[in-house]
């Protein structure tokens, strides 16, 4: 299994320190998410001018914020930088960031997704080319350079069975956050048959995801930090609506309701053990090596450890995550 770090609101020069360490020990890549605090391509730049060989993805780029042809401008400059380590990470974000962020309306965000991926790839291959979808159309427009790599991975967040399905058929890879192994096994399961109905080889389409990742030799430590954690991830609407088709369903409307009385501190003291350990990795760091293991079984080709902030530094924390899985 590739193993990889989600570097989020880490000072921008403390993300080369752990990516430098990162790459030292063998990992496999730099994922780095671009929400409401530092963006995502600056970091990644300076990432690329400090490392040799691990990739450098962004995790993801939402189809709102940048149109397709920058983004194409942006993905081609971190491959010559990186000398082709890049991993175009896009997804339809979610509509807290988009509406109050960026101020547009959040809407036809899967037929905007498949399009921006389209662009993507005929950009990419560094000869103009126009494109006439109703939501990015480009009239004669190229490069102007012969990139890097004429084929940049493409990876997709995906939180539904439409997006998974899209990614078995057109991109990859794909990106999920805080699943569960049975998650991960329909994901696959999806992802697959996607794939084959396109005549595609399924194992050419990289399951990846974001695991919450709480390591402690005191148990209920590291259950403490993960649901700190969780609790931002509960304050979203994605994963809201997510939660809402599991068994969790009906902790997740309780957890809503805490979030609009409590806060996210309310959140982080009501959120179960069991949705805790179900969606993340959480106890000894020994523990680390026996679940990846378990993920990899349902399906799983790559994790992206999202190490739960734990008082210490970003440096120190993740050191110890690298020293685990190492």
């Amino acid at each position: 299994m590739k193993v990889g770090l989600l570097l989020a609101r880490i000072h921008a020069r403390e993300t080369i320190d752990i990516a430098k360490n990162a790459e030292k020990a063998g990992l496999d890549g730099i994922w780095v998410p671009e929400m409401n605090t530092r963006d995502s391509v600056t970091q990644l730049a300076g990432i690329a001018a400090s490392t040799n060989r691990i990739r450098l993805a962004t995790c993801i780029l939402n189809v709102y914020s940048r149109p397709p042809v920058l983004a194409a401008m942006t993905y081609g400059s971190l491959d010559e930088l990186s000398s082709g380590r890049v991993v175009a990470g896009i997804g339809i974000g979610n509509p807290e960031y988009v509406t109050d962020m960026y101020s547009m309306e959040f809407k036809n965000g899967f037929a905007r997704l498949q399009e921006y991926l389209e662009v993507l790839k005929l950009a990419f291959k560094g000869e103009p080319f126009s494109h006439s979808g109703p939501h990015f159309p480009v009239k004669h427009w190229g490069l102007g350079y012969s990139p890097e790599r004429t084929h940049v991975p493409i990876f997709v967040g995906a939180h539904n069975d439409s997006v998974l399905r899209f990614a078995g058929q057109k991109a990859d890879g794909c990106i999920l956050n805080a699943v569960s192994i049975e998650d991960v096994k329909h994901a696959r399961q999806v992802v697959s048959s996607a794939a084959e109905s396109q005549g595609r080889d399924p194992s050419a389409v990289e399951l990846a995801s974001v695991m919450m990742t709480s390591l402690h030799e005191d148990p209920e430590t590291a259950r403490k930090n993960a649901r700190r954690l969780m609790s931002f991830y509960i304050s979203r609407s994605w994963i809201r609506k997510r939660l809402a088709r599991s068994p969790f369903a009906e902790e997740a409307i309780s957890l809503y309701q805490v979030l609009k009385e409590k806060g996210l501190e309310g959140v982080s003291a009501a959120i179960s053990d069991e949705m805790t350990e179900t969606l993340g990795i959480t106890g000894a760091p020994e523990i680390l090596s026996h679940r990846l293991e378990e993920y990899q079984q349902a399906g799983l080709d790559t994790v992206i450890l999202y190490v739960a902030p734990d008082g210490r530094s970003a440096t120190d924390r993740f050191q110890s995550a690298i020293q685990a899985v190492s």
